[in-house]
C-alpha cells in the first residue's frame, strides 16, 4: 500500500523505467523495514525542482513537510531510528561506509562507461542534452567514445569485483543469513547495470551472481518489478 504523505522522488527514463541506483538502494532499505510510500518519477531536468526545489540529486524522500536528500543520508535517518540493526552494528555501518565511497569509482563508474549511450538513448528528448552534456564534461569525452571495448571493460569490471564474490564465502548474503545495508547498497550498483544495458556484468562471479538473483527476489521480487534493459527492449 502506498503512503501519500511519504513521498519519494526518484529518476524516471522515457518509458517509465526506473534505474537509479542510489534510489533501488533506498527502495530495498524501505521494503525491508516495511516503510510504505508514494513513488514519484522525475526525469533529470526536473530534479532541481522536485520537493519543492534546492536539491540535486535523487533519491529524496519526503514526511510531513521534511525531505532527506541522498541515500546514504536517508539509510542513516531511518534505520537509525529502528535498532541500528540493519546496518550489522557499529562495525557493519563502516563497512557499509566504505562500500559507499568504493563502489561509486570502482563499480558505478565502469558500469556508466559501459551503458553510457544506452541510458542517453532511454531518456525523453528534454533530459538527453541534460545527460549528454554534464557526462561528456565530467568525463572528457563523449558518450560514444567511453566505452571503445566493451569486452574489455567488462573483464576489468569484473576484476573489481572479484573481492566481493569472494566475500559472500558460501554465505547468501554479505549480511549472513539474512541482508543487510550492505547489500541493498551493493544491489543497487547490480540493479543500476540490468536496467540500463544488455551487458552481463556477472558471469565471471558466480557467487555475486547467485546472490544477485536471491536479492531480486527479496520482498515480493521488487527487484523484478523492474523490467530489465534487455526485457524492455525485447518487448
Amino acid at each position: 500500500m502506498t503512503n501519500p504523505n511519504r513521498l519519494l522522488y526518484e529518476l524516471e527514463g522515457a518509458q517509465g523505467q526506473r534505474f537509479s541506483p542510489y534510489v533501488w538502494r533506498t527502495k530495498m532499505l524501505l521494503a525491508h523495514l516495511g516503510i510504505d510510500y508514494q513513488s514519484q518519477g522525475v526525469g533529470f531536468t526536473d530534479i532541481a525542482q522536485a520537493a519543492g526545489g534546492g536539491f540535486k540529486t535523487v533519491p529524496i524522500l519526503c514526511e510531513a513537510e521534511v525531505c532527506v536528500s541522498d541515500s546514504w543520508a536517508i539509510a542513516e535517518t531511518i534505520i537509525d531510528k529502528t535498532d541500528g540493526a540493519l546496518f550489522g552494528g557499529p562495525a557493519g555501518r563502516s563497512f557499509a561506509r566504505f562500500l559507499h565511497d568504493w563502489s561509486s569509482l570502482g563499480m558505478l563508474g565502469p558500469i556508466l562507461r559501459l551503458n553510457a549511450v544506452t541510458i542517453w538513448q532511454d531518456q525523453a528528448p528534454k533530459d538527453q542534452d541534460y545527460f549528454r552534456t554534464s557526462r561528456e564534461k565530467r568525463f572528457g569525452k563523449t558518450l560514444e567514445e567511453l566505452c571503445p571495448d566493451p569486452l574489455a571493460d567488462l573483464k576489468s569490471l569484473s576484476r573489481v569485483m572479484r573481492p566481493l564474490d569472494s566475500a559472500l564465502g558460501g554465505q547468501p548474503f554479505f549480511g549472513g543469513q539474512a541482508p543487510v545495508y550492505a547489500d541493498y547498497l551493493l544491489f543497487g550498483n547490480v540493479q543500476f547495470a540490468r536496467c540500463t544495458g544488455p551487458h552481463d556484468i556477472l558471469s565471471q562471479n558466480p557467487s555475486l551472481e547467485a546472490w544477485f538473483e536471491r536479492c531480486l527476489n527479496l520482498h515480493g521480487q521488487l527487484g523484478r518489478s523492474e523490467p530489465s534493459y534487455t526485457e524492455r527492449h525485447a518487448q
